[in-house]
């Protein structure tokens, strides 16, 4: 009879671990399933210098970025989009055609990834560059992952998070490199943000109508609080103002 209790004992063991560790597991994997699935797209029309920069972006992260063809604005027709309630009529762009045409192209170009997004329903969190993007950080998806586990922890639903600016832009701070945007100054450039993917319903409705440049559009809608947009700083990525931009070239050349 003495040996039926060590034997009962092992058997509660063995059935309470089977129980406890798939709890234990769980826990732990949604702590960090979201912020573990990272996928980064960039954006180019594929010229070989852009096409160059983004392997050289590559290298120093040691991660495959997956290519997304961007529009060309220069295909496009101004009329067609109005018809189509794709661009208001009474949109803000430049009244340079060749200029507005580039930067209907940008911003559909990143449209195209939120429609990708939820279409392929998604989870977690999306990276996405510009093809004139330069990192800064060698550990730059850990580095966002702890930045978005960090939100987590503070409980903040963020829409956006900029990893770069083409100006200065911090206001309140979250907790360390962590900063709500400042409302008083330009948050330009899309040269690198993160999307959190489980508001990207709430992104496409309000981004839908092509009333402003991308960049210009998130900046006023983050300030007028519709989006909530936060921002790394200093900056882990930055803009190569070596390349002569896609959007701002007025010309009728690519």
């Amino acid at each position: 009879m003495n040996y039926i209790i060590p034997i009962l004992l092992i058997i509660i063991i063995i059935f309470g671990f089977g129980f406890i560790r798939p709890i234990f597991i769980n826990n732990t994997f949604e702590q960090f399933e979201e912020s573990d699935i990272l996928d980064m797209y960039v954006i180019t029309l594929g010229k070989k210098e852009r096409i160059q920069n983004i392997k050289n972006q590559e290298s120093k992260i040691n991660n495959k970025i997956n290519i997304f063809d961007g529009v060309n604005g220069l295909k496009l027709d101004i009329n067609e989009l109005i018809k189509n309630n794709i661009l208001d009529k009474n949109h803000k762009l430049s009244e340079n055609i060749n200029h507005s045409k580039r930067e209907i192209g940008c911003y559909l170009s990143h449209f195209n990834i939120y429609k990708k997004i939820k279409k392929d329903n998604k989870k977690g969190y999306t990276i996405i560059f510009e093809d004139d993007f330069i990192i800064n950080s060698s550990n730059l998806k850990d580095d966002i992952k702890k930045a978005i586990n960090k939100l987590n922890n503070k409980n903040i639903d963020f829409d956006f998070l900029y990893l770069g600016s083409n100006q200065i832009n911090y206001g309140e701070n979250i907790i360390d490199k962590l900063y709500y945007i400042n409302p008083k100054q330009k948050l330009y450039g899309t040269h690198a943000y993160v999307i959190n993917n489980k508001n990207i319903d709430k992104i496409i409705d309000n981004v839908k109508i092509i009333k402003n440049p991308i960049d210009v559009i998130i900046q006023n809608l983050s300030k007028n609080n519709i989006f909530n947009t936060v921002i790394i700083y200093p900056y882990t990525v930055i803009q190569n103002k070596s390349f002569k931009s896609s959007v701002n070239n007025k010309s009728d050349v690519i």
